[in-house]
């Protein structure tokens, strides 16, 4: 055979056997106790996801107070506040050597304790988000009888 050959196959989709199906026998109640596990696991599921939510920004929370404390302390020993008293106090000298003193700002700024403050901030924001999200959301109450 030649490998380019097209090799036409028909397949018959005809029934050659058919066998009677005999009717299930359901027990009684089985619908009713799928939907009450279903309903269980649903409510285990929703009570874990509010735990971990919660632990989530209760840490949130805590780092934020700690990296507050270390963004006041390191702010206020670094000489970033004195180059903006004079940003504010004398505009003429602030504009006429904007260059030095903005590169001199951002030099002395705490960036690493700004930037995990922000991080603790967003993470916190998108837990409560989530969290406001899952209090919309109800989950089914299926009773077993």
């Amino acid at each position: 055979m030649h490998r380019n050959r097209k090799h036409k196959r028909t397949i018959s989709m005809k029934k050659e056997h058919s066998f009677p199906l005999a009717p299930l026998s359901v027990p009684e109640g089985l619908e009713l106790r799928i939907f009450a596990r279903i309903g269980r696991e649903a409510r285990k599921a929703a009570v874990r996801a509010y735990i971990f939510i919660g632990a989530g920004i209760a840490a949130c929370l805590g780092s934020l107070l700690f990296l507050g404390q270390a963004l006041v302390s390191q702010a206020s020993a670094s000489s970033a506040m004195q180059y903006l008293s004079v940003l504010f106090s004398d505009t003429g000298v602030a504009l006429a050597s904007w260059k030095e003193i903005s590169l001199s700002i951002i030099e002395s700024v705490p960036a690493e304790t700004i930037g995990l403050f922000l991080l603790a901030l967003f993470a916190a924001l998108f837990l409560l988000q989530s969290l406001a999200k899952m209090s919309g959301k109800r989950a089914p109450a299926f009773r077993a009888a």
